[in-house]
């Protein structure tokens, strides 16, 4: 905790002022939004603390709130699957907001496994502590897009997205895997 506490005294410093802040992680936002009044709970920086906390958003959600994802075209004929993280879906309720992006696109076909909202096992540390289990999980995550056949994988996690690649990499899978936003500035 106390190490944490210093992470977020100078995140606290270099953003307060901020009016809007936007993260490409969800992870990284729900620890902002959730974890960093329990952190300062009890203390003078409790109250900033959930200020910064209202005022931060993951890309996409931020892209919804904004009015903004109608705005979106470009074309593309690939053959998709969407992973949403974890801390995203769980922690900060986005669901369908990425999604809404991807069907912006002209030409694309959105694939998704039946067993739906699965753990690549990234985890943050999650994927450094136990790294035979999370290897194997995201092994899992990418046979259930490679049953699919599709021509590539988005995630709204950049942790994800390197657990993934690595082990796709490690195992030999061939398999393009990229973040939402580098996805539209490859199409529009």
């Amino acid at each position: 905790r106390n190490e944490a506490r210093r992470v977020a005294e100078k995140f606290i410093e270099v953003f307060n002022d901020a009016e809007c802040i936007v993260g490409p992680s969800g992870s990284c936002v729900a620890m902002v939004r959730n974890y960093y009044p329990v952190l300062f709970k009890g203390t003078e920086l409790e109250k900033t603390a959930k200020d910064i906390g209202e005022k931060i958003f993951e890309f996409s959600e931020f892209l919804d709130k904004e009015d903004c994802i109608a705005q979106i075209n470009g074309s593309s004929s690939v053959r998709i699957g969407f992973h949403n993280s974890c801390h995203s879906y769980r922690e900060l309720g986005i669901e369908s907001q990425p999604v809404k992006m991807l069907e912006q696109i002209i030409g694309t076909q959105i694939i998704q496994p039946q067993e739906g909202q699965v753990c690549c096992g990234f985890g943050g540390l999650f994927s450094f502590k136990y790294d035979k289990i999370a290897a194997e999980m995201a092994k899992s995550r990418l046979d259930q897009f490679l049953d699919l056949k599709v021509d590539l994988l988005v995630s709204n996690d950049p942790g994800c997205i390197m657990h993934m690649k690595q082990e796709a990499k490690d195992r030999k899978i061939d398999i393009d895997i990229c973040y939402l936003a580098e996805f539209l500035t490859r199409v529009m």
